[in-house]
């Protein structure tokens, strides 16, 4: 059985695109060992992630990313059973939103400062918005 856990949260620190580079260097060897597979949208210190995986290693996964330090208000948005993944080839894709990012259906919801409250309160659009930038040229 795979599941899919959707969660938004605030950095506690402005990151740069060769720190969240750098970041995801370390995580997708492990995310590739455990079979977890997504993506990272980030912009204006907000985090959103979709993570797919056996049930067992997501878990531990997010346990482990509730811990880390770099972010904080961690707000689950959704955690479901799923039938297929929706990024079956992506350790986990990345994608950088900033003031330049044109998308069709692209609401400035990430280009201000929203808290993960705010965010996890507009599920359909974080959902909406994860999957959108899939089809979208990204650094996976």
């Amino acid at each position: 059985m795979i599941f899919r856990i959707v969660y938004v949260s605030r950095a506690t620190q402005e990151f740069t695109e060769d720190e969240l580079l750098n970041m995801l260097r370390n995580a997708r060897p492990r995310n590739e060992e455990h079979g977890i597979t997504g993506m990272l949208l980030y912009g204006s210190s907000n985090f959103m992630q979709v993570l797919e995986g056996e049930q067992d290693a997501l878990d531990q996964l997010f346990n482990n990313i509730t811990k880390d330090e770099r972010h904080k208000d961690c707000n689950v948005i959704d955690y479901s059973e799923i039938k297929n993944r929706a990024f079956p080839n992506w350790s986990m894709g990345f994608k950088l939103i900033d003031q330049d990012t044109k998308l069709d259906g692209y609401s400035e919801f990430m280009q201000r400062q929203m808290t993960p409250k705010e965010l996890s309160e507009n599920p359909t659009s974080v959902l909406g918005l994860l999957y959108s930038f899939k089809s979208e040229t990204v650094d996976h």
